[in-house]
């Protein structure tokens, strides 16, 4: 079926967009790319083409001249056809191959520590995952699940981390970015940070700073960053925190999973575990609460006593 003309527009602008992205940019282009893509249209044009450009393993460079091309010969297949002929002429197929993505993973309970091509580290809590675009062309993560540290160098080109729809973009900074299914936590443990996203308007951290966002809701705090950082020499620390909050913040870390009945769930703790233990932390639950805990096949279930 052929595109509508809308459509064709929008695949022309995703096309350029991409190219954009995919080069030099600053927070300004961000912010642009954003209030373009909150278009229902723009945003699926951009996201079916980007789906086919991670498939192919992401291209160095994409001439700005192809985006143009694209707005005369405008089918999907000429768009994506006009950006790999773009990258043969940049450079050829080796070219386009040592730009695809690395890809960071960790199992439940295994934390890793990266050094980036730029010089940047990334540390990837447990049960996390990083997509990495880091060249001389640009710095670009996505954190697609989990929890990840950066501690960026500088550089003349932005670092920029997508995290659950938002767009964070630091320089000589360290941040801290954890993408559950519900929400995003940023913290800004030094320099400055923006963030970017379709559902809240624009926000510049400052150190110390933490923002969450929720859907179309989002706050600022000033969080311990102590207790921010607690995870990355295998800690995690509670204050009044619900006893199902607790239990499943354990369970991220734990190869023994930990059940919970109802009627002890709302029961708030606080203290400081060490993660990936959750024989001890059970054991200290049922010493501190009026929790019994007991062993089921390979799980444990806390539940009330009597």
């Amino acid at each position: 079926m052929k595109a509508s003309p809308s459509q064709q527009k929008a695949e022309a602008e995703a096309a350029a967009w991409l190219a954009r992205l995919h080069g030099k940019h600053g927070a300004a282009d961000l912010e642009a790319f954003q209030s373009w893509r909150a278009d229902p249209e723009h945003a699926a044009a951009f996201d079916q083409l980007t789906e086919v450009w991670d498939m192919a393993g992401g291209l160095r460079h994409v001439d700005l001249e192809v985006a143009t091309a694209a707005e005369k010969q405008i089918n999907r297949r000429t768009v994506l056809l006009g950006a790999l002929g773009g990258c043969v002429a940049l450079g050829g197929f080796a070219a386009w191959q040592s730009a695809q993505a690395t890809v960071y993973r960790t199992a439940i309970g295994e934390q890793r520590r990266i050094r980036l091509p730029d010089g940047s580290r990334l540390i990837l809590d447990t049960d996390s995952e990083v997509r990495a675009h880091v060249s001389e062309s640009q710095r670009h993560m996505e954190l697609r699940r989990g929890q990840a540290y950066f501690a960026i160098v500088r550089s003349n080109l932005p670092f920029v981390v997508e995290a659950g729809g938002h767009d964070i973009s630091a320089n000589v900074s360290a941040l801290n970015i954890r993408c559950d299914a519900t929400q995003v936590s940023i913290t800004l443990f030094d320099g400055k940070a923006t963030v970017l996203s379709p559902q809240v308007a624009p926000t510049q951290l400052e150190a110390g700073e933490r923002l969450i966002a929720n859907g179309e809701r989002a706050h600022l705090d000033r969080p311990d960053l102590g207790d921010a950082a607690a995870w990355q020499s295998g800690r995690v620390i509670f204050h009044g925190d619900t006893l199902a909050a607790a239990v499943a913040e354990m369970n991220r870390y734990g190869s023994t999973e930990m059940l919970l009945e109802p009627a002890v769930a709302g029961l708030q703790i606080s203290g400081s575990y060490r993660t990936g233990d959750s024989q001890a932390f059970a054991r200290s639950i049922a010493t501190l609460l009026p929790v019994r805990v007991t062993a089921r096949a390979d799980k444990l279930l806390l539940g009330t006593k009597g």
